[in-house]
């Protein structure tokens, strides 16, 4: 019995450990975002109604996408990274912005030698921050590899 109230702690702090699921849509997808963000405006909150051209499962991977790169609050609404991001937008800045947004958020990622990981180092790095199934973990490692080439983040040729 102290076995289990043992392993029960552990197992929580590793669930506490874990962070929260990066973004698992199609990376051209959030372009559009920012496009639409960059021609229309960022408005003070985004909700659905910003996001109809979207599907409704598109507009919640969006959602949670903004969230968990930071990019605004639990009340969906916007913050400075966020603005800063959109203006950077289709300019010679945006490499420069989305490779701070990348190494901050994915801190798990850049701790390896992303010239040199093998695709299960880079796979084991999201799996052991990322509570999910390999289904989304692989869409979540897609979106990085995209971001990260914009970002001209150097990739090794076994991940790219």
């Amino acid at each position: 019995m102290d076995a289990e109230n043992n392993a029960r702690p552990e197992g929580e702090a590793a669930a506490a450990s874990k962070v929260r699921t990066p973004p698992y849509v199609a990376y051209r997808t959030a372009l559009t975002l920012l496009k639409e963000f960059k021609t229309n405006g960022i408005p003070p909150q985004v909700d659905r109604s910003v996001l109809r051209r979207f599907a409704g499962g598109m507009q919640n991977q969006l959602m949670m996408a903004l969230r968990s790169l930071n990019l605004m609050d639990a009340n969906n609404r916007p913050n400075e990274r966020l603005t800063k991001l959109v203006e950077a937008f289709e300019t010679a800045a945006f490499k420069a912005e989305l490779n701070q947004l990348l190494r901050e958020t994915y801190p798990y990622v850049f701790a390896l030698d992303l010239k040199t990981a093998t695709p299960a180092m880079f796979s084991d790095a999201f799996k052991s921050a990322v509570d999910a199934k390999e289904d989304v973990l692989r869409k979540c490692r897609t979106f990085f590899l995209h971001a990260a080439k914009d970002a001209e983040v150097p990739i090794g040729p076994r991940l790219a």
